[in-house]
């Protein structure tokens, strides 16, 4: 859809539970991952939810 994606991560470990660690993926600052990101982003946020599925809108599906 967007195409390759080169991201950072970053592992956090959550106080109070030693068996739970979140994991953060982040693109570099102006980076073309950044761009395909905010595409993706935008994609999702279009999105909207009726009996539990979600739809995408006609402009997007392909």
């Amino acid at each position: 859809m967007v195409g390759e994606l080169t991201l950072r991560t970053e592992a956090l470990a959550l106080p109070g539970d030693p068996d739970q660690t979140l994991f953060v993926y982040l693109a570099d600052p102006g980076s073309r991952s950044e761009e395909a990101l905010a595409v993706l982003s935008s994609w999702a946020a279009g999105q909207t939810h009726a009996d539990d599925r979600t739809i995408a809108p006609d402009s997007h599906q392909g």
